[in-house]
């Protein structure tokens, strides 16, 4: 049986779109955000991006 933190990370890995994931695998035992910090982490991944999600090209 797969750890459900591991499949979060490869369902991530797999498709940079899937924010559920992603939420998932951040508020893990692996990273350990709150509640509180992941819509902060998510507002910082957006401003390095430039606003582009992970996986999207500019438009």
């Amino acid at each position: 049986m797969v750890p459900a933190n591991l499949l979060a990370l490869l369902r991530t890995l797999a498709d940079a779109r899937d924010t559920l994931a992603f939420g998932a695998f951040m508020r893990g035992p692996m990273v350990w955000l709150t509640d509180e910090e992941l819509p902060d982490s998510a507002e910082e991944v957006r401003a390095t991006t430039g606003g582009v999600k992970p996986g999207h090209a500019p438009e």
